[in-house]
């Protein structure tokens, strides 16, 4: 199984719609190709939103390095913010501690092209992970 990091906090709430509709689109492009991938924006944030579960990485975090614990590598989806994000940080950390491959993907800008969301003005924003 393919755990998929990807950026999600940010200050501004469309943003973060945007970047759950980014996760969706690269583990759609994935899936639809036949790999066994997750994602904890995917999986987690309409339960999450559902529930009102407050906070950010750190509610999540024992719980997404279960799922690390169990995957064969951690691919990064090059999403703007990516690179500062905390959760993504921490997550290819902890991946890392356990010798799973990390992989960029250098991707993430065309497939996300191809379901229309990408744009280069999002890289005028800051991440705040």
């Amino acid at each position: 199984m393919i755990y998929l990091a990807t950026p999600y906090t940010h200050p501004d709430p469309a943003m973060k719609e945007r970047r759950y509709e980014q996760a969706c689109a690269l583990w759609h492009y994935f899936w639809s190709r036949g790999t066994v991938i997750y994602s904890p924006i995917v999986h987690a944030r309409p339960t999450a939103k559902r529930y009102q579960i407050p906070g950010g990485y750190q509610t999540f975090q024992k719980w997404d390095e279960g799922m690390i614990e169990v995957a064969t590598a951690v691919w990064v989806g090059m999403i703007p913010g990516y690179q500062e994000s905390t959760g993504v940080n921490n997550e290819t950390t902890f991946a890392r501690s356990l010798q799973l491959p990390v992989v960029e993907l250098e991707s993430t800008e065309e497939i996300l092209r191809q379901y229309r969301l990408w744009d280069t003005r999002e890289t005028s924003y800051s991440s705040v992970l």
